[in-house]
């Protein structure tokens, strides 16, 4: 890894890249957001709803959608996304189908090869417009907003020169807008929307920049203290995530150089080897431990380290 600071539009890739006990939730040092956290529904399979497919209560449409839910558990993305397009077809005002949609067309680009790059924008260009569609049909739809925010910031980074400061600001806004009216619906005990969120905003604002010439240009920068607080708010919600582990561990060591804190280091470091001790569950976890471990080799990673491999100065 170099340790020359990359494009700036590489810190956006991992805004939303996708992904335990021990720390309250209610301890957010230095936290200057006051979001309320929406409850979570129950877990299931089908739509909440505040986005419900009734038309799937008969058997022509249901079929079509549990097929669609077995996709998206085996993983198979693109045969999901399909199935619910022609659902969508059908139900053009469904906002619950756009962020579904959305999201299987993003996690469909990420099991591209990097080396596709035009396959992959193109990926990322329909999931923006599904979760910008949605988010049309229902401005309160978190969903929406949460992959509206993550193709947006996948967008900016492998395609070209660095972002416009116009785009880096309408990034941030999608964000502020996502935490204001944050998603609820979740998969299971350890995949909430919500978390996904959280993990992403503090990926987003440990690895910006925090100069203030950063912000003059850019209309925003990096906030170590926000990214902890944004940080607890997703492990407190899945504790046992590796992803959530290792970012709270990488903001808190990112703060504890800021602010020469040994106590903060410690926690950071806390956080870092658990991860490196848990099971893995999701596809991401074998590289998030070997993050986890090169952060502790190395310190001095810890604010600009991400999962697909830049470090940046900041």
């Amino acid at each position: 890894m170099s340790g020359r600071a990359a494009p700036i539009a590489v810190i956006l890739h991992v805004a939303l890249a996708a992904a335990a006990g021990g720390a309250p939730a209610d301890f957010v040092p230095g936290e200057r957001i006051a979001r309320v956290e929406a409850p979570l529904p129950p877990v299931s399979a089908h739509p909440v709803l505040a986005h419900s497919l009734a038309t799937l209560l008969q058997p022509a449409f249901r079929e079509r959608w549990d097929e669609s839910t077995r996709c998206e558990r085996r993983r198979d993305y693109e045969a999901a996304a399909a199935l619910r397009k022609t659902l969508a077809a059908e139900l053009r005002d469904d906002v619950h189908l756009h962020w579904r949609i959305a999201r299987d067309t993003l996690r469909a680009a990420e099991q591209i090869p990097a080396s596709a790059t035009g396959r992959r924008k193109a990926l990322y260009e329909e999931a923006l417009d599904w979760a910008k569609r949605g988010r049309a049909l229902d401005p309160s739809c978190g969903e929406c907003c949460l992959y509206e925010f993550a193709a947006r910031a996948r967008l900016l980074t492998p395609f070209g020169a660095l972002p416009s400061p116009g785009s880096l600001r309408g990034i941030a806004k999608t964000l502020e807008a996502c935490l204001d009216r944050p998603p609820t619906w979740r998969d299971g005990p350890d995949e909430s929307e919500l978390g996904n969120l959280y993990y992403g905003a503090a990926t987003f604002y440990r690895r910006l920049p925090r100069s203030r010439w950063f912000q003059w240009v850019a209309g925003v920068r990096g906030d170590r203290e926000r990214a902890v607080a944004l940080g607890r708010r997703a492990l407190s919600l899945a504790p046992d995530r590796i992803d959530f582990q290792v970012e709270l561990g990488a903001s808190l060591l990112c703060l504890a150089a800021e602010r020469n804190d040994p106590e903060t280091r410690a926690e950071g470091i806390g956080w870092l080897e658990r991860a490196t001790e848990l099971p893995e569950q999701q596809p991401s976890d074998a590289t998030d431990r070997e993050r986890a471990r090169a952060i502790l080799d190395d310190p001095t990673r810890a604010c600009g380290d991400s999962r697909i491999g830049f470090s940046l100065g900041g």
